[in-house]
């Protein structure tokens, strides 16, 4: 985790790499060797999770347990990888559902009737599809806006992501200061989402 893991993710992913291994691998290896431990004893592990409908967790496992077999296998502890023949099933990711037309007709309403600037920010982020961190980086560039994306990607430069300016959006436009909008704290908006 330290060596591997660490210098390559965001401190986010990997404090939620080490809660996995607290929680769900120390446990479970307790005193094994590392020879003891065969695909069999992994599935049983993983299939703990999938029966409850935990694919995260068991993906998860997956994806830390795979690697440091990989790396006993490259340094000649263990002749094969017993992560090899682990089964894990496919799941659907659980996607946020978007905003209903009352909830549209709302916001929209409430950025016409007060120009408030926080229907000003979510009349933006619902028309554009941008992430509540992403508006400070905007430009907007004719029939196009450009943003920064808020996914961290380590090692790589920041990526630029261009977006039309959809009809509704070009409709509401002049009402919307962007500048503003760029200064807002996304944990404010945040917090104005909840009170919306």
């Amino acid at each position: 985790m330290e060596t591997v893991k660490r210098p390559y993710i965001k401190e986010s992913t990997y404090d939620g790499y080490m809660q996995v291994f607290n929680a769900n691998i120390q446990s479970a290896f307790k005193e094994l060797a590392l020879t003891e431990i065969d695909s069999f004893f992994l599935q049983n592990l993983i299939n703990v999770y999938t029966q409850s409908e935990r694919y995260r967790t068991a993906k998860k496992l997956f994806n830390l347990l795979s690697p440091c077999f990989d790396y006993a296998v490259a340094d000649g502890m263990i002749d094969r990888n017993p992560m090899a023949k682990v089964v894990i099933p496919k799941y659907e990711i659980k996607q946020g559902s978007p905003i209903t037309h009352e909830e549209e007709s709302k916001l929209v309403g409430a950025l016409k009737e007060t120009g408030n600037i926080y229907a000003q920010a979510y009349v933006f982020l619902v028309y554009t599809g941008l992430r509540v961190g992403e508006p400070s980086t905007v430009k907007v560039n004719g029939n196009w806006i450009e943003v920064v994306t808020e996914k961290e990607r380590k090692g790589l430069k920041a990526k630029v992501r261009k977006i039309p300016i959809a009809p509704n959006l070009k409709r509401y436009l002049p009402l919307i200061d962007v500048e503003a909008i760029k200064k807002l704290n996304k944990q404010t908006v945040t917090a104005f989402e909840r009170l919306y």
